[in-house]
């Protein structure tokens, strides 16, 4: 337990940096952060503390309709990602003076891909609980009785949490393509590829010390 328990807070910490990455490229973010962006925007909260509160909002609804994905890690991701990633762009820009454009850009979209995929792998692997948002689709798929499966359920929030960035973005007056842009699609098609591969190659040799697949649930 506390190997599993480590290795879900480093994955926790890579993401949030890899979250952080992403909105110092300025090319888009992955469809959640989309939309704790622009309500970061809206509402001049920081974007840590933007997504705390929606991930409590989420939680009550995972506590209410879901509780059995309800874990440590649930807790972890709800709390760290948000101000890690606050946290690595108040370093890099603020304190390392860091401003990327043009190919730096692209360095840090490839740097966020491969950290978030890296930090998912690693925050999940351990089966010890999903992130609020990701259990939405969890609940869309058992209320629905399976007629609208996982992956849909899945486009479906992710589509309405882009949306609703872009929206927020308009009526702040920032640029669209900050929170939604190539980034964004490099996010949805690869992010699950890279997911898979470090999953395998990474995560699972270091938490479960095996190159097998991990047992399907030790909660």
């Amino acid at each position: 337990m506390g190997r599993r328990i480590f290795w879900m807070i480093i994955g926790n910490i890579l993401l949030g940096i890899g979250s952080g990455c992403f909105r110092l490229a300025e090319l888009g973010l992955d469809a959640y952060s989309c939309f704790v962006l622009g309500c970061s925007d809206l509402t001049g909260i920081s974007f840590g503390t933007t997504m705390l509160g929606l991930n409590l909002m989420l939680l009550v609804v995972m506590v209410i309709l879901d509780r059995k994905h309800i874990h440590v890690g649930t807790v972890a991701n709800l709390v760290m990602v948000g101000y890690v990633s606050d946290g690595t762009v108040w370093l890099l820009q603020e304190v390392l003076g860091i401003h990327p454009g043009g190919f730096g850009q692209s360095l840090f979209l490839l740097a966020g891909l491969l950290l978030v995929g890296l930090g998912i792998a690693l925050y999940t692997t351990p089966n010890l609980g999903v992130s609020p948002y990701d259990d939405m689709a969890f609940i869309i798929e058992e209320r629905s009785k399976h007629r609208i499966k996982f992956h849909y359920a899945r486009i479906i929030g992710d589509v309405v949490s882009v949306l609703a960035g872009v929206a927020f973005a308009l009526i702040t007056g920032e640029s669209v393509f900050r929170v939604a842009g190539i980034g964004t699609i490099c996010s949805a098609v690869l992010t699950g590829l890279i997911i898979s591969f470090f999953k395998r190659h990474v995560a699972v040799p270091l938490v479960w010390g095996r190159k097998k697949d991990e047992p399907k649930s030790e909660n």
